[in-house]
């Protein structure tokens, strides 16, 4: 289920660099002319994770994603790079891992470059690879379901001989 974004675990796990910060403009000799609002440019591999994130919150509205501050709160995890960064995420459930990647997308809007530290930290591999586990352990509960029905099936019919 949620492979659209695990999938990018090792793409990203093998970039050397995730961007470089913008923000201003140089002339020809190299001096700055212009100052921007900071902004963190990243490359491609990073910008179609992050659309690979927002598709994800449009494509499974029942994880309430954009209400990633409550999912948060109501776990113990406020929307503060601190908590974010320091709660354990080695049992938590999908939509907790899911807010935490939705609010800090949204961070990055506030402030320029978290993803990228996120990245570079690791947090966002480990928020990735529990969403692989849980989709693994989804994987042997329906195959364990799907052998148990098979198995009930086949049991049901009872053979003759003639």
């Amino acid at each position: 289920m949620y492979e659209p974004l695990t999938d990018y675990l090792q793409p990203l796990r093998s970039l050397k660099k995730v961007g470089v910060i913008r923000g201003e403009i140089y002339d020809e000799e190299g001096n700055v002319v212009k100052m921007t609002r900071p902004y963190m440019d990243y490359c491609p591999t990073v910008k179609e994770f992050i659309k690979a994130v927002i598709f994800f919150n449009e494509d499974h509205p029942e994880f309430k994603m954009m209400n990633y501050m409550r999912t948060l709160k109501t776990r113990g995890i406020f929307w503060s790079m601190t908590t974010m960064k320091n709660c354990d995420v080695a049992h938590a459930d999908s939509k907790t891992i899911l807010s935490l990647l939705m609010g800090l997308i949204r961070g990055e809007f506030f402030s320029a470059g978290i993803i990228g530290e996120y990245f570079c930290e690791g947090y966002i591999f480990k928020w990735l690879e529990r969403l692989k586990q849980l989709d693994d352990k989804a994987k042997v509960r329906a195959a364990r379901a799907a052998a148990r029905a098979n198995g009930a099936s086949g049991s049901s019919r009872t053979s003759r001989k003639s």
